[in-house]
């Protein structure tokens, strides 16, 4: 092969590569905001941790 091949091989590889890494970054965030949405869904404020909208409302000063 001569050497415009290879770079075109190269920038072809590239690309398939960085759009991979892209698509699975997407899917990533859209596990993330599906989990997120069903939680809002189903009323249970409680996403992360300890705090949720009922005791922010109770204690509005953070412990």
């Amino acid at each position: 092969m001569d050497v415009s091949a290879e770079a075109a091989d190269l920038v072809v590889k590239e690309g398939i590569q960085a759009t991979e890494s892209a698509v699975k970054l997407a899917g990533s965030a859209l596990k993330n905001v599906a989990a997120l949405l069903l939680a809002l869904k189903r009323q249970d404020n409680k996403v992360v941790g300890k705090t949720n909208a009922k005791r922010l409302a109770r204690d509005p000063a953070p412990p």
